[in-house]
């Protein structure tokens, strides 16, 4: 099940017409008893990443909006989803 920043997110995006602006990737570092995840949110333009990022990125549209690290990966993931929320509805005021 989807954490509440990760569906209030999509939803948001969904209502602008912006849904398919969003994807994400995942990688994780640290022994596999216990893992860092990045979760990375990218938007459909066309990005490279010669290095492992080491932060949570979130990009809509091409913009990194937020950073989150957390040893569970959907932990990770709502963390980057709600501030990505917070920082797009800001901008639409």
């Amino acid at each position: 099940m989807p954490s509440l920043g990760t569906s209030d997110l999509n939803n948001y995006l969904q209502a602008k017409g912006r849904l398919h602006s969003l994807s994400w990737l995942e990688a994780n570092s640290g022994p596999r008893h216990a893992p860092t995840w990045t979760m990375t949110a990218k938007s459909s333009l066309l990005f490279f990443f010669h290095k492992p990022l080491k932060l949570n990125h979130f990009l809509v549209d091409g913009q990194v909006y937020a950073v989150g690290i957390a040893m569970q990966k959907n932990v990770a993931r709502d963390i980057a989803a709600t501030e990505t929320l917070r920082r797009l509805r800001q901008e639409d005021q």
